[in-house]
């Protein structure tokens, strides 16, 4: 402010303000009403520090919009792999099923074919002609042993049923491997309807009955 006066001496300073050595006070000459030099006063202004107040409360509106999408979004990533779970557990079980109603009609198959081929030739089974079919049978039964719960009572049924077939392929009654095959399907389809059963409950989170 103060360069607004004139600077030469001679020219009249009555009304510049001047600024104290604190930078924080201003005096300014007022002259009365006669405009007299010597009779003017002085009126000194001292401005007050400015002070600045920052508000930092807590912004709770935005802090619960910020934790229900955090809460959301947590719970449709459980409800996302609680699914995921559920369908595998229930992609297992039709695999299973699958394949073990797969491995039951190929046993039922080739037991049916040795039994015709022994009953042509009483020793077909001895002869070389036998091994590779034979063989497959035997390989046939040791696969769905393998995918049997032990712990089931279904289990001990079907092994002993399959057991029991292969013993009948060398009997000269044909009406015992029948009823054994028959029997074998009825216990296999109650099997695979509870596998179907659990495959549903999987997917709808039931408790699986034991």
């Amino acid at each position: 402010m103060s360069e607004a006066c004139p600077k030469p001496e001679n020219q009249d300073r009555t009304n510049c303000p001047e600024r104290n050595n604190n930078e924080n006070i201003i005096t300014i000459n007022v002259p009365n009403q006669k405009g007299s030099p010597e009779a003017s006063q002085s009126i000194t202004i001292q401005p007050q520090p400015v002070r600045l107040s920052v508000d930092t409360s807590t912004d709770w509106p935005a802090v619960i919009a910020t934790s229900s999408v955090a809460i959301a979004v947590g719970i449709m990533t459980y409800i996302s792999q609680r699914n995921q779970i559920r369908a595998s557990k229930a992609g297992f079980r039709h695999d299973w099923q699958k394949e073990l109603r797969t491995l039951i009609a190929k046993f039922i198959s080739l037991a049916a074919t040795v039994r015709y081929e022994v009953g042509g030739n009483p020793d077909y089974l001895n002869s070389s002609e036998s091994t590779e079919l034979f063989g497959q049978l035997i390989d046939t039964h040791a696969k769905i042993e393998l995918m049997l719960d032990r712990k089931k009572g279904y289990s001990k049924s079907i092994s002993k049923i399959t057991e029991d077939m292969i013993l009948a392929t060398r009997s000269s009654d044909i009406n015992h491997l029948e009823a054994l095959s028959n029997s074998l399907v009825d216990v296999a389809n109650g099997v695979l309807e509870q596998a179907w059963q659990d495959i549903q409950d999987d997917l709808h989170g039931r408790k699986i009955k034991q």
